[in-house]
């Protein structure tokens, strides 16, 4: 999965990180990422889907990620998920904040 490393990283995420959310040890995902070893075709799908790209890719047989744009909201919302109520509450919170400032300047 020769796109798998990159994403992770601009994602910044761990190896251990993004096994924790497909299940998965670190050096399971240190294999995945050196062609060692191949995940299953449905978690690869999982994958694709997480970053918002395609499986081919994921598989470097693209060369550029989609730019679908529906593809921010969707990474937006899976990260909001994943968060717990607190810090839910907080990005709400800020958000609301952030566009008070449009608010304002537009008055």
């Amino acid at each position: 999965m020769k796109n798998l490393k990159k994403l992770r990283k601009q994602n910044k995420l761990s190896q251990k990180e993004l096994g924790k959310i497909f299940h998965a040890a670190q050096n399971t995902v240190s294999q995945w990422e050196n062609a060692i070893k191949m995940p299953s075709y449905e978690i690869i799908e999982e994958i694709a889907d997480y970053f918002n790209v395609t499986v081919d890719y994921l598989l470097g047989r693209e060369e550029k990620p989609s730019e679908n744009p529906n593809d921010l909201s969707n990474k937006i919302m899976e990260l909001f998920n994943h968060l717990d109520e607190k810090h839910q509450q907080q990005v709400i919170e800020y958000t609301r904040f952030v566009l008070s400032l449009d608010d304002d300047e537009q008055n």
